[in-house]
């Protein structure tokens, strides 16, 4: 292929030069000649050879024209050779700047179908060093572009013809070797006068390495992407040299933004800040402006429904190393509010721990006390206290399952008649709709119900085989007027019921503790058919209840 911008005017130049200079060369020594020839002749006199003097004089005209001639020619020539290596040292130049920079020139005659190559358009292209005969310039191109992008290609090399004008283009090409090179194609199409194409200049790039770095850096963004979302993170960044600054979607969403069109600066940033957080947020991001080292702050942030969430905060200023001054701050922001609840449910459960532990103590103090009491020998006292342990941990194991949240009543009554759950539905029947204790009384609730079930196994309706209990529970009243809870326990079919002569501790528990600890009201009817026990306690106690659900 021939090269496009390497050729040589130095021979040609070199010859002018030195026909010009031979020219003034003869002219001048027949100026010479003439000169001495008409000095001879005013010397001598010689008045008969005018005729000969006036041919000197014609002579001598003509060798100074041709002198004059001359040194303008060679003047001329002069020039010529400089602007021809003028432009030697330029296609110099160009060519090297061709082969450092891996630029292949394409300039295709597209009247005649011609097309000049660069000599490291094989380099860049891979393509065999001379031209297929066979093949058009066009057809040798375009059998090289990728098959996936070959279509692309095609529909812009048809439209540049029709049209004109500049074009750019990147496109992957399949070399002979099967490799995948992408290049980037810079160009003009020159038409004449009548708008019909002539001349097709264009320079090709292989950006094979920029395009693989660039896959690599949307590969590592994607990657970054995707530990953001798993994180639930959010990426801002402001200019705090114009306050002004960007929020990605997550972050918008965390501050409950993300319909919101307009830029954000920090005064949007500070606003949204909770003013009891605002002072030592502040302060750390003073600091960290000044210093340019890494920051952390947890604060509370309002969205525009004044809703409140906690979000933790991380970031680092870049300091101009001149000016010692911050130019940008970027960082990360990520929603925190659920581990603040949970933590606040922590300290909470600690502090209710606590309180509840010395409540407790006090409680198994008093049964052990109580037992005792009411016990004949050590082996009544172990076996009487060890139950109603049981069923002091049957409540407490029901709020650890539900976070120390509350339980449901069924739940505290199943816990408490364990004994006889196969007989719930037979000869236990239950009945209320759903309704959540709070834990004070739940504990309460299920000492009583252990006492009860334990009487009622003993010497009431559980005693025999045909007796029966009905528990049901509901809620009276209304919101705002004397709303409270209503629970019976009622026995049926089992011995005659007489009434006791002396107060244990079962009695103490069910009549006395439960109704002063949850502020409430107990009745104790003993009716010969069977015990009925009634309590009512303030829907204070009551984490929630829904309408009727009877449990059977």
């Amino acid at each position: 292929m021939p090269d496009l911008v390497a050729f040589d005017a130095k021979d040609c130049s070199l010859q002018d030069l030195r026909a010009t200079n031979f020219r003034l060369l003869v002219g001048a020594i027949a100026l010479l000649i003439v000169c001495a020839g008409l000095v001879w002749q005013g010397l001598m006199g010689d008045a008969g050879n005018y005729a000969s003097l006036l041919s000197f004089l014609g002579v001598s005209a003509l060798a100074a024209v041709l002198v004059i001639g001359d040194r303008k020619a060679r003047k001329i020539v002069l020039q010529r050779r400089a602007t021809l290596k003028a432009l030697l040292n330029a296609n110099v130049l160009l060519r090297l700047a061709q082969t450092a920079n891996e630029i292949a020139i394409v300039d295709w005659d597209c009247a005649n179908d011609h097309a000049v190559w660069s000599l490291n358009f094989v380099d860049v292209f891979g393509i065999p060093s001379a031209t297929p005969p066979t093949k058009t310039p066009y057809a040798l191109f375009i059998e090289l572009v990728h098959p996936d992008d070959r279509s692309r290609i095609d529909a812009m090399h048809h439209r540049i013809l029709k049209t004109g004008g500049t074009f750019s283009e990147e496109f992957r090409i399949l070399t002979l070797t099967g490799a995948i090179r992408w290049i980037a194609i810079r160009g003009e199409v020159f038409c004449d006068e009548y708008g019909t194409p002539q001349r097709f200049i264009g320079s090709n790039f292989d950006i094979t390495e920029r395009r693989q770095n660039e896959d690599q850096l949307k590969q590592s963004l994607a990657i970054i992407e995707l530990a953001n979302d798993a994180g639930e993170i959010g990426v801002w960044n402001f200019d705090s040299r114009t306050g002004r600054g960007t929020w990605d979607e997550r972050t918008r969403n965390i501050l409950g933004l993300a319909a919101a069109k307009e830029n954000v600066n920090l005064t949007h940033f500070k606003n949204a800040i909770h003013e009891d957080d605002r002072a030592r947020t502040r302060s750390v991001i003073l600091a960290a402006l000044k210093t340019g080292e890494k920051f952390l702050v947890e604060a509370r942030v309002y969205r525009p429904d004044r809703s409140i969430r906690w979000v933790r905060i991380r970031g680092m200023a870049e300091i101009d190393p001149i000016s010692r001054r911050a130019m940008t701050m970027t960082g990360i922001m990520f929603d925190i509010t659920e581990r603040r609840q949970h933590e606040t449910h922590l300290r909470f459960l600690m502090r209710e721990l606590t309180h509840r532990s010395k409540n407790l103590l006090a409680v198994i103090q008093a049964m052990a006390r109580q037992t005792g009491g009411d016990s004949t020998s050590l082996d009544e006292f172990q076996a009487r206290f060890s139950a109603r342990l049981q069923g002091l941990a049957a409540s407490h194991d029901l709020l650890v399952n539900e976070d120390w949240q509350g339980a449901d009543i069924a739940d505290i009554v199943r816990s408490q008649v364990g004994h006889f759950t196969d007989q719930i539905g037979d000869r236990f029947h239950l009945s209320g709709p759903s309704v959540q204790l709070k834990p004070e009384a739940a504990q309460n609730v299920g000492l009583a119900l252990h006492e009860l079930s334990t009487n009622a196994a003993k010497y009431g309706a559980l005693a025999n085989a045909t007796g029966k209990v009905d528990v049901s529970w509901r809620v009276e009243g209304t919101p705002l007027v004397d709303r409270r809870l209503v629970m019976v326990w009622h026995e049926m079919g089992g011995p005659l019921v007489t009434p006791p002569t002396r107060r244990g501790f079962g009695s103490i528990v069910t009549e006395r503790i439960v109704a002063r600890a949850l502020e409430g009201k107990v009745t104790m009817a003993f009716d010969p058919d069977g015990v009925t026990w009634t309590l009512e306690i303030p829907a204070a106690y009551m984490l929630a209840d829904a309408g009727p659900l009877p449990l059977k």
